[in-house]
């Protein structure tokens, strides 16, 4: 089972064995490039980034690479809100649904 991955110039996730040409290239996607949305909604912040590490833990079914989080001004998770998903498509659409479910909230009186 292959726990690190990389995304290759079209941002389709490769496996990676190699852990130093891994930190390498994770060094190098730390100016935000792995963010596949960033969403500001009044003072919270919706991200969705790709892990670069596969986060299923059971080993069964695809790797998990991609997660949203949800974020207040001050840099805490908003009610521990966190999603993951083991394909880009099924990311973007999570980041989607968790802003208009944040701006609904929101929007409440």
């Amino acid at each position: 089972m292959t726990t690190l991955w990389k995304l290759d110039d079209e941002g389709t996730p490769v496996p990676c064995r190699d852990p130093i040409e891994w930190s390498k290239w994770f060094e190098t996607t730390m100016d935000g490039s792995r963010h596949l949305g960033d969403t500001r909604v009044g003072r919270y912040r919706v991200s969705t980034i790709f892990l670069a590490v596969d986060h299923n833990w059971y080993g069964t079914g695809p790797p998990i690479l991609w997660e949203t989080m949800v974020f207040t001004r001050k840099g805490r998770t908003f009610e521990d809100y966190e999603r993951r998903y083991s394909s880009r498509d099924a990311a973007l659409d999570g980041h989607k649904w968790t802003v208009r479910a944040v701006k609904r909230m929101v929007s409440r009186p």
